[in-house]
């Protein structure tokens, strides 16, 4: 089942051709999701205008490995018993 957005403005009561389901919209300025039959039968009573998908969020990409420490700053302790060097 295929999800779809739409700003519903006035009220849509629609019965699935496919599916023995059926479904009771009230309008409101905030997108609702809704199976793409839902908002196609919307859409072409006038009830309804359509919200363009989101894009997709990038993802992080791959974890780069940490650089080794460099000559001129030694490697400095770490963890709860981490004492500093006399």
């Amino acid at each position: 089942m295929s999800m779809a957005k739409a700003i519903f403005t006035r009220d849509f009561n629609y019965t699935s051709r496919i599916r023995n389901a059926g479904w009771a919209v009230k309008a409101g300025p905030q997108p609702q999701s809704f199976p793409r039959e839902l908002i196609e039968a919307a859409v072409r009573a006038g009830r309804a205008r359509e919200v363009p998908p989101a894009r997709a969020r990038r993802g992080r990409g791959p974890r780069r490995r940490p650089t080794a420490p460099t000559e001129t700053t030694p490697p400095q302790p770490s963890g709860p018993r981490a004492r500093p060097r006399p």
